[in-house]
């Protein structure tokens, strides 16, 4: 798919006023250039599986906002060789994998459907299967054409052989109602399913299946989840099998050797209780694989010190519990999760999902390898891109966004560029405004009057409901490239800020904290002269609460809309709420006596306004029951009767109003859910000025953006630009920020 989608049929020429959106004109233009490191988001590991020479591993992975299934081939030296990850299925619950002979297949749960994609050993997909199948566990039996894979769900099963085919379907186990499978492995030619009872011991109880499906019997372990604890993984050995887990605090390492029918042998640990050991979430399961002589166990352990290891240890087949001696895989700064094991050729492969400080990821899974230092990041993908706003100046325009890594550090960039035809950067590398070491967003409002962009955006990372965020401000020029204040500028104490410009100056509103879930108007000017930015005191414009702000000039005068109430989580309870406005003069005082109120509709909430000039009057709009209402005020502050400019037929994440020359333009950013998918993307639609009529159908701007993707807009001398977020291939499926420009023409100001 495309992923920015223009109407062919309007040409260069077509009238802006009459057209549904004005045509392209400039190519899409990355913010800045890719810099790859470990892999955004979350990444956790669910399997690995070997066809002799090398693995295959998969993983959930939230790089795209969303959680999907990817995979990776690994050599016999611990090295991935699809570093960017092989995308295998959008919007995964859970997975695995297995080697059937010429192919891996990867098992991808995807609510009531599984779907089994087929890769070869050169990385390509080359079949897939769907089928309905409710599973809760899953297991596989041998390698190569004579594989089986079982699924357990409901408590009966089905078995699969290696092409995905249903060898028997329905098997009825002895889980009573009620029971939860807790692990699934398979020895020689049978399936062993471990199941508990809710309750205080929750004893363990162990059913047996045959590789075509017979019911075998069902047997009592010995054990309990009490002594176990619930981080359990399952091997099978010759006619037996190995029980490992964290034991019941997840300070120890347990273990069991279990009889063919799953009755308890024996009992033991491979590593010491540990009580100073910090617990991780979600609870760090450790690995076992049977190499056809020994049990490999591996595990990871968090210290108290802020490090973190994974460790292995190999134990003998057998009745008896040995204690050889542990051995250091990998050693890090950070928290330790889970472990998946495989063998390729004479190496062990184990992957550890870490939490590595510095490291712009939330889990990243690293390989590393018996007697080898060598440790990569399974997956690699670009650095996050995320929350774009723009601003034009006389100069061009400047794009601001949130980027995150490639070290664990978030920072905010600014980047300005020609508002010519190709829409090229004058900068020839973005510039850091701020950062903060912890990788939180950085909130951040942009505007720009005449030759200078002014940018204000929050040091704390997280909005405290007593006392907000420090806001800071600082001016950079649009001509020159340079900072016009030495050092940013304290601004305020702020919950939420927006910056508006009237093409002398520039106004910040914002709201702060009056009780502790009410927030209170403010204003201040901001000069964009030689001098200090400060130079008039804050206001006051009203009293009434206020959230989801929005600002717009004339040229002269501002105009500022809210929505004055807003339901704080937890909520329960569906809060009325109006949408209000007020007309503020250049230095931020109000020049009316009370709000006006623009929908007041009883009993429901309207949210999320939006304001534009169009050279005779304010254009305002905002959402109620998931339609863009609209309104006029006018210079004077007065309003008109309410319309509906789009109707409900999306859910409309956000929608911004720009006023283009004589033509005006609604940018909506919609989220469609399928049923298993969920897709956002931005679109745009003119907008008649005087009726708040759509003058064409929405045509699709961008497609493919991620959860929260979002849009901004401005007005050029030639046209208008918008900046957005999308999810790039190229950036190895992670959300990048781009700029591309449209036509128009000159806009208009207030008469004085």
């Amino acid at each position: 798919m495309r992923s920015l989608l223009l109407i062919a049929a309007f040409a260069a020429n077509t009238a802006i006023g009459a057209a549904a959106f004005p045509p392209a004109m400039s190519p899409e233009q990355p913010a800045s250039a890719y810099a790859f490191g470990a892999a955004a988001g979350s990444q956790q590991t669910l399997a690995v599986a070997s066809n002799g020479q090398m693995a295959f591993a998969v993983w959930l992975d939230q790089r795209r906002g969303a959680t999907d299934l990817y995979g990776s081939r690994i050599d016999a030296g611990g090295v991935p060789l699809d570093p960017l990850g092989i995308l295998i299925a959008a919007g995964a619950t859970g997975g695995d994998v297995f080697w059937n002979g010429t192919a891996f297949v990867v098992i991808a749960e995807q609510q009531l459907q599984t779907t089994f994609s087929f890769v070869t050993p050169e990385g390509v997909i080359t079949d897939r299967k769907s089928k309905q199948i409710v599973n809760q566990l899953t297991a596989t039996m041998g390698t190569g054409s004579d594989t089986r894979i079982l699924f357990e769900g409901d408590h009966t099963a089905m078995i699969l052989d290696s092409q995905a085919n249903i060898v028997v379907g329905g098997v009825d186990l002895a889980i009573p109602f009620l029971e939860l499978a807790v692990a699934a492995a398979s020895s020689g030619s049978e399936f062993l399913v471990l199941y508990t009872m809710p309750g205080t011991d929750r004893p363990l109880s162990a059913d047996r299946i045959d590789r075509n499906g017979k019911f075998l019997g069902t047997a009592d372990t010995g054990l309990t989840l009490a002594k176990t604890g619930r981080t359990l993984a399952l091997a099978g050995g010759p006619d037996e099998y190995l029980l490992v887990s964290r034991g019941s605090t997840d300070h120890t390492g347990f273990l069991a050797h279990l009889d063919k029918s799953g009755v308890k042998k024996s009992i033991g640990n491979f590593a010491p209780n540990d009580k100073t050991l910090r617990i991780s979430n979600p609870a760090a399961k450790p690995g076992a694989v049977f190499d056809g002589t020994a049990y490999q166990i591996a595990w990871t352990t968090s210290e108290a010190d802020g490090s973190a290891h994974t460790w292995g240890i190999s134990e003998p087949a057998g009745n008896g519990v040995s204690s050889p001696p542990l051995s250091q895989f990998l050693s890090w700064t950070g928290t330790g999760y889970g472990v998946v094991m495989a063998k390729a050729g004479s190496s062990l492969i184990v992957i550890t999902d870490a939490f590595r400080a510095g490291v712009s990821t939330s889990i990243d899974s690293v390989v590393s390898m018996t007697s080898s230092p060598f440790h990569p990041a399974l997956s690699l993908t670009a650095t996050l891109q995320a929350a774009p706003q723009v601003a034009s100046s006389s100069n061009g325009y400047a794009v601001v966004w949130n980027e995150y890594g490639p070290d664990g550090s978030s920072r905010l960039y600014l980047r300005r560029f020609s508002q010519a035809l190709a829409g090229a950067p004058l900068d020839a590398a973005p510039i850091e405004v701020a950062s903060d070491p912890n990788g939180h967003a950085i909130a951040a409002s942009v505007a720009a009057a005449g030759n200078t962009y002014v940018i204000a955006w929050a040091i704390s990372s997280t909005t405290s409901s007593t006392t907000g965020n420090n806001y800071l401000l600082r001016r950079f020029s649009a001509t020159t490239g340079m900072w016009l204040d030495a050092e940013p500028v304290p601004l305020a104490n702020a919950d939420e800020l927006v910056l508006g410009s009237n093409g002398d100056g520039v106004l910040a509103v914002y709201t702060v904290v009056c009780q502790t879930y009410e927030r209170c108007l403010r204003a201040r000017a901001i000069a964009t002269d030689s001098g200090a930015p400060l130079r008039l005191n804050e206001t006051i414009p009203t009293s009434v609460t206020a959230y989801q702000l929005s600002i717009a000039s004339n040229g002269h005068d501002y105009l500022i809309a809210w929505n004055d109430n807003f339901c704080f989580y937890p909520c329960d309870t569906l809060f009325p709420s109006r949408i209000l406005a007020l007309r503020l003069a250049a230095d931020g005082n109000a020049l009316d006596a009370a709000p006006l109120v623009v929908d007041g509709t009883p009993n429901v909430m309207q949210e999320l306004p939006s304001m534009a000039w169009t050279g005779n009057s304010y254009a305002v709009s905002w959402r109620r029951d998931g339609s863009i209402l609209g309104a006029h005020i006018s210079s004077a502050g007065v309003t008109d009767a309410t319309r509906q400019i789009l109707p409900a037929s999306f859910n409309p994440l956000s929608h911004r109003l720009v006023a283009v020359g004589a033509s005006l333009l609604l940018l909506t950013t919609q989220e469609y859910y399928d049923g298993s998918i969920t897709t956002t993307t931005t679109s745009g639609v003119g907008v008649d000025p005087e009726s708040l009529l759509p003058t064409g159908e929405p045509v699709l701007l961008v497609a493919d953006q991620p959860p929260n993707g979002s849009a901004s807009a401005a007005a050029l001398t030639t046209g208008v630009v918008i900046a957005y977020d999308r999810v790039e291939p190229a950036a190895a499926n992670v959300a990048r920020v781009f700029t591309r420009a449209f036509g128009s023409v000159t806009r208009r100001r207030a008469a004085r």
